[in-house]
């Protein structure tokens, strides 16, 4: 049986979302690492991602994303137009990842995170992003 040493201390860590957090101490501190590390690629090896997509079939982080999106900034989710939420359809969702609206300002070099409510990854398709 193998062994891995973990570090408890609380360190620096930078992501490729253009800022810096501290290791995780609380659950959507934990969920928002989750997604910078969904993000994580080798620019040397592979072009970034154009967004994370986050299926959410059964709603269950839905009630977390009012908070999370305090910590991640370019969350945005899928629904009923609302800018005050960064909530939109599908076509808002490519205006705002392909950087053409101007009222939602994504820093070059942030990938965005697209929440989808109620879309489960079996069977779905996401050729429309």
């Amino acid at each position: 049986m193998s062994t891995r040493a973990v570090n408890f201390n609380r360190r620096l860590l930078t992501f490729d979302f253009g800022f810096e957090t501290l290791s995780p101490t609380t659950l959507i501190e934990a969920l928002r690492d989750s997604l910078f590390q969904a993000a994580r690629h080798n620019p040397n090896d592979a072009v970034p991602p154009a967004a994370i997509l986050w299926a959410n079939e059964d709603r269950q982080w839905e009630p977390l994303i009012p908070q999370l999106r305090r910590l991640v900034p370019a969350l945005l989710s899928y629904g009923t137009y609302d800018p005050k939420t960064q909530t939109g359809p599908v076509i808002w969702l490519r205006g705002v990842i392909e950087r053409a609206l101007p009222e939602v300002d994504i820093p070059k070099g942030t990938i965005p995170v697209i929440y989808l409510p109620g879309i489960g990854v079996k069977g779905a398709r996401f050729d429309f992003f």
